[in-house]
């Protein structure tokens, strides 16, 4: 279905003002609905910065706690956001190579020392971290969770994002809702409402200039804009223009046209959803050792498999095998722990083998699993 195939307006010009006019509103609103949720959900540029005003906010109120407990398996600029804000990073371990958490293991870890617990949903599979709930709230630590990979995944039927403190949403390119940038966060407990919304600061024109080649691209790829048409030209108008003459002041948080791009991918999202979940399922059916570990009382909104091997030759077989067959198969996720060189010990072990034994496949490809099925290794 092409973008945009629900209307098709007569007057472009007016929409693009319409859309700019409303700015991220009505996508949040969209995305609150869809989170099940009426909390506080607030535009960002990036789920990096979401999630360092929230860390800067918290170091405000309890000045005393310099830790932050996070799985050593996760995005390296998310440890960078903590360690840029004067904060110590505490890494905890995965569970096994292929994932989860021992919430038990991760509770003892946790003192009045630590300002936040940030749990990572990776892949799309959401961590069952709700043992963890009281005894955050006992030592007074600030539960987040990273939704960056994961959007409409549930925890005991409850939507991820929506349990703990706080939740830190991105729309970067490689992302389930993929906008080409931007982020959210949305804030659970009551005592971290802001009385008014967060100053991002005012984005300058060559993030606007960025948001309108994405989207011109877009449509273009989706055969929905031809070159000669007038919204087409309107927008190429206004990418030169802020070329020629660049404004200081063009949007605060998300861009209005990601935005735009967002409400119709939320309106498809589902149907691709579901055609993830089911490729996934295949994949761990055939290879259950391998594929990532998802809880029983989780549903997954899967938009990446990993896959992890027990050596390098059974990651190089996985690997050879995944793109003989269509799929990009690389380790593009996180290929080191997070925080081992701040720390004295070694690398936490599941994590660093996951992190160098494992390889990722997109999902929602037109390969047939069934063949690439046929082809794979066994189980180790």
């Amino acid at each position: 279905m092409p973008l945009f195939a629900s209307f098709s307006p007569p007057a472009p010009l007016a929409w693009l003002r319409s859309c700019t006019a409303n700015g991220a509103g009505e996508f949040l609103v969209a995305l609150q609905d869809f989170l099940e949720t009426t909390n506080p959900l607030i535009a960002a540029p990036s789920g990096r910065e979401a999630l360092g005003y929230l860390l800067d906010s918290l170091s405000r109120r309890q000045p005393g706690r310099k830790k932050v407990l996070l799985c050593s398996f996760n995005c390296p600029l998310v440890g960078r956001t903590v360690l840029e804000r004067n904060l110590e990073l505490d890494p905890y371990d995965l569970a096994s190579p292929t994932g989860g958490i021992d919430c038990r293991a991760v509770g003892r870890r946790l003192s009045r020392a630590h300002l936040a617990l940030l749990v990572t949903h990776p892949f799309g599979v959401p961590v069952d971290f709700r043992p963890l709930i009281a005894e955050c709230r006992r030592q007074g630590t600030v539960l987040i969770e990273d939704c960056a990979h994961t959007v409409g995944g549930r925890i005991g039927g409850q939507m991820a994002g929506t349990l703990g403190d706080a939740a830190i949403f991105s729309f970067n390119r490689d992302k389930p809702l993929a906008l080409g940038g931007g982020g959210a966060l949305l804030l659970n407990a009551r005592q971290l409402h802001p009385e008014k919304e967060p100053d991002f600061g005012n984005q300058a024109w060559a993030e606007e200039a960025g948001a309108l080649r994405f989207f011109l691209r877009l449509l273009e790829e989706d055969g929905h804009l031809p070159g000669d048409s007038r919204l087409h030209r309107t927008l190429s108008l206004r990418l030169a223009d802020l070329c020629a003459k660049p404004s200081n002041l063009a949007f605060r948080g998300l861009h209005p046209l990601r935005a735009a791009y967002g409400l119709r991918l939320l309106a498809g999202y589902g149907e691709r959803l579901a055609q993830r979940n089911s490729q996934a399922k295949e994949i761990a059916s055939r290879w259950p050792a391998h594929s990532w570990t998802v809880s029983p009382f989780v549903s997954p909104a899967w938009f990446r498999q990993r896959l992890v091997a027990s050596d390098c030759n059974t990651l190089e077989q996985l690997r050879q095998a995944a793109l003989a067959h269509g799929f990009t198969a690389t380790n593009t996720t996180w290929p080191s722990p997070v925080g081992c060189r701040t720390r004295k010990t070694s690398p936490p072990a599941n994590a660093a083998h996951c992190a160098l034994h494992g390889i990722d496949l997109p999902l929602a490809s037109t390969t047939s699993l069934k063949d690439l099925a046929g082809t794979l290794p066994a189980p180790y």
